[in-house]
């Protein structure tokens, strides 16, 4: 259906700290602005897109030549992650065209490779040198007005050098989707520094799920997850629980009981 044009960037900041370029376009009846953000210390780029959607039956895609093409991709699902070619090689492979991404897809090479972030799940096709990430589309039914109106979507970008695994890509697409927000507590409420434990977390492949109390409401339970093809250890706990330890298993999903002390 043709592309989006977008005019020249504009500079909206620069210092130290961070740097943001827009750029505003129209297509058809919709208007489309595209924010570029690069922090300090940040391991991605990140896309903030604003989309006023007033077509109908219309995809609106993210699409972009890659300078080097991919061997495999990885993308996570629910409880588990998922690794294809990036070239399919028979009929079932090409009808697999496009994928349901929850938080985060990797482009994978020889060396490295480029982690898409996504801030809810997103389809994502990925063949060869060529990503398509589906933004927003006109359906009309069942409700004929689904996707008109005004939308706020963020994507990073992020080089990897390694794999998924060893690059954190889990831990910076959780940064995307939920980042961390430091405020000063008022002085009544700071805990005593010498009684106030904090975890340890040297596994990297491990990805917290939920803290919560127990059913009883003196104990609180830790639900990790093992988000890799290898044994996880939780040596790191034995400070915080009473419960018997044993690795991890590749993708379990555990619940570990805490102390009372914690």
């Amino acid at each position: 259906l043709g592309d989006v044009t977008l005019g020249q960037p504009e500079l909206l900041e620069q210092n130290p700290c961070m740097v943001r370029l827009r750029w505003r376009g129209a297509f058809g009846q919709s208007r489309i602005s595209m924010t570029v953000c690069l922090a300090a210390g940040s391991p991605y780029v990140e896309l903030r897109l604003s989309v006023n959607w007033r077509q109908v039956h219309e995809l609106l895609s993210l699409d972009a030549d890659l300078a080097q093409p991919a061997e495999r991709w990885a993308a996570d699902t629910s409880g588990g992650v998922i690794e294809r070619p990036a070239r399919p090689r028979t009929a079932g492979e090409r009808s697999r065209w496009h994928c349901a991404v929850v938080s985060w897809m990797a482009l994978l090479q020889q060396q490295g490779g480029l982690a898409v972030l996504v801030d809810g799940p997103q389809g994502i096709h990925v063949q060869d040198h060529r990503l398509s990430v589906a933004l927003l589309r006109g359906a009309t039914w069942p409700d004929p007005g689904a996707d008109r109106g005004w939308w706020r979507q963020r994507l990073g970008l992020m080089p990897l050098d390694g794999g998924w695994c060893e690059s954190h890509v889990p831990a910076a697409a959780d940064h995307l989707r939920w980042p961390l927000w430091l405020r000063p507590l008022p002085s009544a409420q700071r805990p005593d520094p010498a009684r106030q434990l904090w975890f340890p977390w040297p596994e990297y492949t491990q990805r917290l799920l939920e803290l919560r109390p127990t059913e009883n409401g003196r104990q609180s339970q830790l639900t990790l997850q093992q988000l890799a093809p290898c044994r996880g250890r939780l040596g790191w706990l034995k400070l915080f629980t009473d419960a018997e330890l044993k690795p991890l298993q590749p993708w379990e999903i555990r619940s570990v009981p805490l102390s009372d002390r914690v």
